[in-house]
């Protein structure tokens, strides 16, 4: 099993169903495999803004909602329902594309860099209860399942950064089998007003 596969499987053993966004270049490896994948329906919006405050729609009227975006102008165009889910204590994953690990360390000159390649990451540690960078496939699974379980515990947004070269490595065998997992879905009170507040939102979609 490869990271991407790890990544989709431990969001379905989390009762995950739908993702929303946007593909971009450093994304694409992923939402082929999300694409190729019967157990979840990707939903692509026009633009980013859409597909987080789609998630963050979803998360209100179910408990938890996925929004999947490209490093940089994608990632960015989603900051501010991120931080409307926070303010609202909305459970929502956002997760980027970035660019790889090799690429970084050999100073290429890459489209969408800021300051430098962590300083995305660092933006999201503002809005979000809990972050990550999947930057080896050794630590991957308990990476972002330690962001899932921060989502679950605190109800606010959390957010994964996955290098595109890290995507196709092989990853160990989850020492926590994807059945015990409980899911982010369960025992979850969403109220009359967020249901309606997120029917609302996808409805203004």
């Amino acid at each position: 099993m490869d990271v991407a596969d790890l990544i989709i499987q431990t969001l379905v053993s989390h009762g995950v169903k739908t993702i929303y966004g946007v593909p971009g270049d450093y994304v694409l490896k992923l939402f082929d495999k999300v694409e190729k994948c019967s157990d979840i329906g990707l939903v692509c919006t026009a633009g980013e803004e859409g597909a987080s405050f789609a998630a963050d729609a979803h998360a209100r009227i179910s408990g938890f909602g996925v929004c999947m975006v490209t490093f940089g102008v994608g990632a960015l165009k989603a900051m501010n329902a991120i931080a409307g889910a926070y303010a609202e204590q909305s459970r929502v994953l956002i997760i980027s594309g970035a660019p790889g690990i090799e690429e970084r360390e050999s100073n290429q000159y890459l489209h969408h860099v800021h300051k430098s390649p962590d300083t995305q990451c660092r933006m999201f540690d503002e809005l979000c209860i809990s972050t990550a960078v999947l930057d080896s496939e050794l630590t991957a699974f308990e990476k972002l399942t330690d962001v899932l379980d921060a989502i679950k515990l605190h109800s606010l947004p959390g957010y994964i950064e996955v290098p595109r070269d890290i995507l196709n490595k092989k990853a160990p065998i989850p020492r926590r089998k994807y059945a015990s997992i409980p899911s982010l879905l369960e025992n979850v009170d969403v109220t009359d007003r967020y249901r309606s507040e997120g029917l609302e939102v996808l409805e203004w979609m």
